[in-house]
C-alpha cells in the first residue's frame, strides 16, 4: 500500500512539475511550483525505491507472500529486493525455551511431579510451509507445546518413579526429546533438548 501510495503521489508531483515548467513564465505561482516539484520527485522517487527493499534481522527468515500466493523461497537474514507488492512475515529461527512444569504418572500409577524444558527452533527451509498450513503460523501452541505435553506423559508413564533419581532421568531426557522431534520436525520446527529441571517424588519414596 505504502508503495502505490508513493507511486501515486510521485505521479501528481511530476505532472505539477511538468504543468509549472509551462506556464512559470506567465505565472508567479507557477515559478514556484516548479521550484518544488523537484524536490517532491526526488523525494517521493526515493520513498517507492525505498518499498523495493526489505530488511531481515539476524537470526530471522522473511516469507514473500504475493496476494495469497507464497513462494517456497525464504529471504535470509540482511537487506533483500523484494517486489514491493508483496508481504513479507518475518519469523525467527533462534534458539527459545518453553518450560513445562505437570503433573504425570509413572509406570506404577504414582504422580509425579515433573520440571521439563524444551529447547526448539524453526527450520528455516520449512517457514514457508509453516505460515500455509498453520493458522497465523503460530506453531508454538499449535504444534509444539500440545506435543510436548503428550510426549512428557506418554514417556514418563513407562518410567518407574524411584528410577528417575537415578541414570534414568537422563534417558527420560533424551527419550523425550526423540519422540517429541519425530512428532513435530515434519512440521517444520526442530527440537534441540529436552533438559529435566526437576522430579518431584511422591512422598511416599521419600520417606521410604
Amino acid at each position: 500500500m505504502m508503495f502505490i501510495f508513493s507511486i501515486i503521489l510521485l505521479l501528481i508531483a511530476l505532472a505539477m512539475w511538468r504543468n509549472a515548467s509551462a506556464h512559470k513564465h506567465e505565472n508567479p505561482m507557477s515559478s514556484n511550483v516548479a521550484r518544488i516539484s523537484p524536490l517532491a520527485v526526488v523525494v517521493f522517487g526515493f520513498f517507492a525505491l525505498l518499498q523495493c527493499f526489505t530488511q531481515i534481522p539476524a537470526g530471522h527468515v522473511g516469507v514473500i507472500d504475493f496476494f495469497g500466493i507464497v513462494s517456497d523461497r525464504t529471504l535470509p537474514s540482511g537487506i533483500n529486493m523484494v517486489n514491493p507488492l508483496a508481504r513479507i512475515i518475518k519469523y525467527s529461527t533462534q534458539t527459545k525455551e518453553h518450560k513445562e512444569t505437570m503433573q504425570v504418572l509413572s509406570t506404577e500409577g504414582l504422580t509425579i511431579g515433573l520440571e521439563v524444558s524444551a529447547l526448539y527452533r524453526l527450520n528455516p527451509d520449512s517457514a514457508a510451509r509453516v505460515y500455509q498450513t498453520i493458522a497465523g503460523g503460530d506453531y508454538e501452541n499449535i504444534i509444539l507445546i500440545p506435543q510436548f505435553r503428550s510426549v512428557c506423559r506418554a514417556v514418563t508413564a513407562s518410567f518407574q518413579a524411584s528410577a528417575l533419581y537415578s541414570s534414568q532421568r537422563e534417558k527420560l531426557g533424551a527419550t523425550i526429546q526423540e519422540e517429541v522431534g519425530k512428532a513435530i520436525a515434519p512440521r517444520g520446527v526442530w527440537i534441540e533438548g529436552t533438559p529435566i529441571r526437576n522430579v518431584a517424588l511422591p512422598t511416599q519414596l521419600t520417606e521410604a
